[in-house]
């Protein structure tokens, strides 16, 4: 729930008010965030039409979505995910940057001693009208 509240909060803060439509990536990652963000944005996993016969390609080209990843250390969730590729192909206007990664660290709810996850999150904003 933290995780989605702070994506959803990075996502309007960049792509107005309208509601994050696509959560990218794998099904536990982007699926903790459709299932907890207060947006409910459909899961597209791994931004693959394949694997997620469910998402209209068309509209999340023009609507955009957030990707989120999850990995053991900061550096690693710098680093532009494989699924990325997919999304540039529908996206070709989109190229996304290393610098345009959100990173940040979540603690996990156990009392055990245990390193924080690292949460990678890249916006695909929604296309621009002409």
């Amino acid at each position: 729930e933290r995780m989605a509240t702070r994506i959803a909060q990075h996502w309007h803060e960049l792509a107005g008010p309208a509601p994050i439509p696509f959560a990218i990536g794998d099904a536990w990652c982007a699926g903790n965030l459709a299932a907890y963000s207060p947006d409910h944005p459909a899961l597209f996993i791994d931004g693959s039409a394949e694997l997620s016969p469910w998402i209209n390609i068309t509209d999340f080209a023009r609507r955009g979505g957030v990707g989120v990843w999850q990995t053991k250390s900061e550096e690693s969730a710098r680093r532009l995910p494989g699924w990325t590729s997919s999304i540039t192909s529908v996206r070709p206007d989109f190229s996304p940057e290393v610098g345009d990664i959100l990173v940040f660290p979540l603690g996990w709810q156990t009392k055990a001693a245990v390193d924080p996850a690292w949460i990678g999150c890249l916006i695909v904003p929604p296309q621009r009208r002409e």
